[in-house]
C-alpha cells in the first residue's frame, strides 16, 4: 500500500510503499477515505523535540484523524463488521491494567496512541484496534467523519461547562475553537464570544 511515512529523525515525510498491516484478533482493517491533519502531525513532520518521547521507532506512519470503510476484522471483533463506516479514536487502552479493569480506560497505564506510538492513518489502509473505532451512520460523510476525533475535545469541555443559557468565551478560533463555538450554540449558550488575533479565523 502507499503511505506517508516518517523515515528519519529530521524534517520531512516520504510518500512510499509500506507493508499492508496484518490483522490481529482484536483489530479492524480500514480503507481510509478521508484524513485530517492535526498540529501533532506537523510536529512529527518537523521532528520537534516532543517527538523523541512519543514516537517509539521509525519508519512510522503518522495521522490519527480519519474515517473509512472496514474491509477486514479480527476473529474476536464483535461490534464492527466488514462494510461499516468508522472513524478512528486516538487512545488505545490495553484493557488489562488496573485502570482499565476499574472502568478508567481513559487513564490506562499502558496507553498507546494511534498515529503517535503506533502506526496511524496517513495510508491507503490503516489497522485500528476495535476499542478505538467508532461506527458512524451513512448520513455523515467520510470528510466530516474524519473530524469527529478533534471534535471530541471541545465537545467534552462544553458538555462539562453546562453552557445552556450561559455566556461562553472561546479563546482561540482555530479548528478546535470553531468546534467549541458551534457546539456551544447547539447546547443552548445565550452569548458566545470568540477571541483570536487572526482576523481570518474570526471571519469564519
Amino acid at each position: 500500500m502507499k503511505a506517508v511515512v516518517k523515515i528519519k529523525r529530521e524534517v520531512g515525510l516520504v510518500y512510499q510503499d509500506f507493508p499492508l498491516p496484518e490483522v490481529g484478533k482484536k483489530d479492524v482493517l480500514v480503507k481510509i477515505k478521508a484524513a485530517a491533519i492535526c498540529g501533532s502531525d506537523l510536529k512529527i513532520y518537523k521532528w520537534l523535540p516532543w517527538c523523541e518521547s512519543i514516537v517509539k521507532s521509525l519508519p512510522f506512519i503518522p495521522g490519527h484523524e480519519c474515517c473509512g470503510e472496514v474491509i477486514e476484522v479480527g476473529r474476536e471483533v464483535r461490534g464492527i463488521k466488514i462494510g461499516d463506516k468508522v472513524a478512528g479514536e486516538t487512545h488505545v487502552p490495553c484493557g488489562t491494567c488496573w485502570q482499565c479493569q476499574h472502568n478508567r480506560a481513559h487513564t490506562c497505564e499502558n496507553m498507546e496512541l494511534f498515529g503517535h506510538t503506533i502506526n496511524g492513518c496517513f495510508a491507503e489502509y490503516s489497522l485500528i484496534p476495535e476499542v478505538s473505532t467508532r461506527k458512524i451512520p451513512d448520513s455523515i460523510s467520510f470528510d466530516y467523519g474524519s473530524l469527529l476525533e478533534p471534535m471530541g475535545i471541545p465537545f467534552r469541555a462544553v458538555e462539562k461547562g453546562e453552557v445552556e443559557e450561559e455566556a461562553v468565551v472561546v479563546i482561540g478560533s482555530g479548528p478546535i475553537g470553531q468546534f467549541a463555538v458551534g457546539i456551544s450554540k447547539i447546547m443552548g449558550a445565550e452569548i458566545i464570544i470568540a477571541i483570536d488575533i487572526n482576523q481570518k479565523r474570526l471571519n469564519i
